[in-house]
């Protein structure tokens, strides 16, 4: 049996990064990836989010169980119980047995939600280590940016104020920081029909200028 706690306002916050879906991305991937993975990890419990286009980690706190992770499933209903409590302080404790795939998740206000995990053995967020790369030392391509993308990764972030790197290569994810708050990286991950959709960086059009 393994546990995993949060507080209620950043399982929530983090959510915000599965509230939006491109209609590229099929059912299955979607079903599998609308979740929030909370992952004991080397004396530190952290929280990985996608929605394949963003993504969020953040390192929630020490921790002295034992590695181990759980996708909670982001219900409708359990992120309106855990918005309401939010205003309270309240935190999210999930309790997992792994050999059993049986799950169960309560707040310390007493709600209480079984099987509120996802138990798949293919999933994306199995591999989250390797989204992240080092930052480029020059910049490559101009970068495309969606508004909905961009709105659900700053709503993600703890202050809503992030960092992006001195340079971006468009072809590898680009990597934020938060502010204010070092326990925290988002990413924008790179679109691979991008490349056809923009053929021409920004700049001042000839209307512009005198």
């Amino acid at each position: 049996m393994t546990n995993f706690t949060i507080k209620c306002e950043t399982f929530v916050r983090l959510a915000n990064v599965c509230s939006f879906f491109s209609p590229l991305i099929d059912e299955e991937t979607k079903n599998i990836i609308n979740v929030i993975r909370l992952e004991n990890t080397n004396g530190n419990l952290i929280a990985i989010v996608t929605n394949k286009a963003v993504a969020c980690i953040e390192r929630i706190g020490e921790t002295k169980l034992p590695n181990g992770h759980c996708d909670v499933k982001l219900e409708p209903d359990l992120l309106v119980k855990l918005k309401q409590e939010s205003l309270y302080g309240s935190t999210l404790t999930i309790t997992t047995i792994p050999e059993l795939a049986t799950s169960n998740a309560m707040t310390s206000m007493g709600m209480q939600l079984p099987s509120c995990c996802a138990w798949h053995t293919d999933s994306p967020l199995n591999k989250w280590r390797d989204w992240g790369v080092e930052n480029p030392v020059q910049s490559v391509g101009s970068m495309y940016w969606d508004v909905d993308e961009v709105e659900i990764l700053l709503r993600a972030s703890p202050t809503g104020k992030v960092v992006f790197p001195e340079f971006i290569d468009v072809d590898k994810p680009v990597t934020l920081r938060d502010r204010y708050s070092p326990d925290w990286v988002g990413l924008f991950i790179p679109k691979p029909n991008v490349g056809d959709i923009v053929k021409q960086k920004a700049e001042l059009p000839s209307w512009w200028r005198k």
